[in-house]
């Protein structure tokens, strides 16, 4: 991450990297976020809510075990909780009964991420590389069929112009 980074709401996206300053949730998180939250509902800024925002977005983000202990390896969150299947509910119960008519703050990294990840060239090889190539079993496999595959089409080429040799002589 950005040494220059300090704001815990400054999260970037490019070439589908996430850019997320880490955050530590511990015992006092819930109601440190829920207040910031109330202040921020009680006081119309004309501005789209940053932390209730943020907010979404972790929940957005979090919503197993897996992917806390993901972000937990990536230095993103530092469990305090000692439990990671505590997370996932104590963000996704940080903004219910909070109206969100305000806008999201994310909207732009929002465009870019369903921008990124529907590329139809990027999201075929994605998923060519998820279904196909797994594992070293998989990988064998796919190169197989591919030189199968070039030697069919070789030979079918190789014949189909033998025959039309022999016909033109």
């Amino acid at each position: 991450m950005d040494s220059r980074t300090t704001s815990l709401i400054h999260i970037k996206f490019d070439e589908g990297v996430f850019e997320i300053p880490s955050l530590w949730i511990h015992d006092h998180t819930y109601s440190f976020f829920r207040n910031l939250i109330a202040y921020e509902q009680c006081h119309d800024t004309g501005r789209p809510p940053c932390i209730t925002s943020y907010d979404i977005m972790m929940d957005y983000l979090i919503y197993s075990p897996d992917e806390v202990a993901f972000l937990w390896d990536c230095g993103i969150i530092s469990n305090q909780l000692g439990d990671d299947d505590k997370i996932p509910s104590v963000l996704s119960n940080l903004c219910k009964g909070i109206s969100s008519n305000d806008g999201f703050y994310y909207r732009k990294l929002y465009d870019q991420v369903n921008h990124y990840y529907y590329d139809r060239y990027r999201y075929s090889k994605a998923k060519f590389k998820c279904d196909y190539c797994s594992n070293p079993w998989a990988n064998i496999s796919v190169a197989v069929a591919i030189l199968l595959f070039f030697f069919t089409l070789s030979s079918t080429v190789f014949v189909t112009l033998h025959v039309f040799n022999i016909h033109t002589l």
